[in-house]
């Protein structure tokens, strides 16, 4: 498995879209291992299969059908992304469900060992958390399969400008707020926690036998 650490660089969606087509095609043919690719994304809405630009308040703001899963989301500075090419033929006998509550898990991990109680809500997409009295997003998980191997991945909150999601109706929830690491007091670096996401995230694939 190849991991690409590039959670310091600001990288334009539509580049990462063409470069994970590319890759998930060498990958169905055993051309390329398998790779998770760490990032950030400049500032961005995104609409899902299942979303629509009336999700988008201000359609002034930049925003790009993608193919993944879900409805509308923000991407930018502040906001890692872990996006997964996986054989999910191999290590998840194609069970996406397995698959996303794998990702979910590894979310979850990684926010405990920063303090951080997540959970996930029953019927709503995510993963959430506790601030105050309020219930709020910290983490997103949109993905795809293709041939067998999936793309996209997930988005997890860390330090990014939270009003960008006041111009969206985030994943087409209404009445819940979205949070970050940094609104919930728990200061981290994008580096750091990408570091922590890389070691949840392989110890808990290495508990799957393929």
């Amino acid at each position: 498995m190849l991991i690409i650490n590039d959670s310091e660089k600001i990288i334009k969606y539509q580049d990462s879209f063409d470069r994970m087509l590319e890759l998930i095609d060498k990958i169905a043919k055993n051309e390329s291992k398998e790779v998770v690719w760490f990032l950030q994304h400049e500032d961005i809405y995104t609409i899902g299969g299942s979303g629509s630009e009336n999700d988008i308040l201000d359609k002034s703001i930049p925003h790009i059908y993608t193919n993944r899963g879900g409805k509308v989301t923000y991407h930018g500075s502040g906001q890692l992304i872990m996006y997964t090419m996986i054989d999910v033929r191999q290590r998840f006998n194609m069970d996406a469900g397995y698959f996303v509550r794998f990702l979910e898990n590894v979310i979850i991990k990684t926010l405990e060992s920063f303090e951080i109680k997540a959970y996930l809500k029953d019927k709503m997409v995510g993963v959430w958390v506790r601030n105050g009295n309020l219930e709020e997003k910290i983490a997103a998980i949109g993905i795809r399969i293709k041939n067998g191997i999936s793309y996209h991945g997930i988005s997890l909150n860390i330090n990014c400008n939270l009003s960008k999601f006041d111009k969206i109706i985030p994943c087409g929830i209404q009445n819940f707020g979205v949070c970050s690491m940094q609104s919930l007091k728990k200061e981290a670096s994008i580096v750091e926690v990408c570091e922590k996401m890389q070691e949840i995230f392989l110890d808990e694939l290495r508990k799957i036998a393929v």
